[in-house]
């Protein structure tokens, strides 16, 4: 019987993870998309016309979603995976690489508010390399331990993979964390 995992594709861009999830052969998962959210309108529209979203929830913008501290906010269709490409701009070597303290940073504090209000399963998340470098890897270690005490608590897993290394056309080095 195969088990279906219905994922949330948050700051989705083009829908990069949109296409992985979709590319996976098993017998075993399936893959079901249930909602998207992503703030910029050109992004959105590619999104929109590459990914089949006719009956997946849309949401602009992460900071009108539900979570605890927004209990107002938009109710997101159940799902079992998180995909979260967060902003890279406050992390990366072309930014000014303040971290958290610049509000692109702190949208990674969405991210733990969803985790902890929705609980999925599983989440994977994905931002630069570099990430590990700022205040001397401090800022890695604490998003780390946040995400494995939020929620329920997830075992953590993070990659520094290189794009050409899985048939992309670029080296670009980006780091994983799944939990």
């Amino acid at each position: 019987m195969t088990e279906i995992i219905k994922y949330f594709d948050c700051f989705a861009g083009i829908g990069g993870f949109h296409c992985g999830a979709q590319q996976i052969k098993s017998n075993k998962y399936e893959f079901s998309h249930v909602a998207y959210c992503e703030i910029e309108p050109n992004a959105r529209k590619v999104y929109e016309m590459t990914c089949n979203t006719k009956d997946s929830q849309r949401i602009n913008d992460v900071k009108e979603i539900k979570t605890k501290k927004n209990p107002n906010g938009v109710e997101v269709t159940p799902f079992d995976m998180l995909f979260a490409g967060f902003p890279c701009q406050s992390f990366s070597n072309v930014g000014y690489r303040k971290g958290f303290d610049d509000p692109r940073g702190q949208l990674f504090f969405y991210i733990l508010d969803m985790l902890d209000y929705y609980r999925p399963k599983y989440f994977v998340l994905e931002n630069v390399q570099k990430i590990h470098t700022i205040k001397g890897g401090d800022l890695l270690a604490e998003m780390k331990q946040a995400l494995q005490e939020i929620g329920g608590g997830y075992i953590l897993h993070t990659w520094n993979l290189l794009a050409s290394d899985y048939g992309l056309p670029q080296k670009r080095n980006r780091i994983f964390f799944c939990g």
